[in-house]
Formats: structure tokens, C-alpha cells, sequence
């Protein structure tokens, strides 16, 4: 048996419609941002993780 690392790697380009959709959206959330409507917060910044983390004793 033996042990591999996973490599995680980015899965090739974006569809180029959906990249052009996704980042106008992203601009109008920022905007709203910007003017106090809603708080944006990025999910590496908020906290959240799909793994759970473990407490070491």
C-alpha cells in the first residue's frame, strides 16, 4: 500500500458565456457592496469550510 498526495488543480478553461455572466455578476454585487446594501464577503474570509476542523488534544 501506498500514499499519494492529492493534487488539486484547476479543471481547464471557463465556458467564456458563462466567465462573462458570472463576473458581471460578481460587479453588481461589489456595487451593492459598495453602497451599503449588502455585506459581500468572500467564503475564504468568512469562516465557512467544508472540511471540519478537528480539535487536537
Amino acid at each position: 500500500m501506498s500514499w499519494h498526495r492529492i493534487t488539486r488543480r484547476v479543471g481547464g478553461e471557463p465556458d467564456a458565456l458563462e466567465y462573462k455572466d458570472k463576473k458581471a455578476e460578481l460587479e453588481t454585487l461589489k456595487e451593492q457592496d459598495d453602497r451599503g446594501e449588502i455585506n459581500l464577503v468572500y467564503v475564504d474570509e468568512s469562516g465557512f469550510s467544508l472540511c471540519m476542523a478537528r480539535e487536537r488534544r
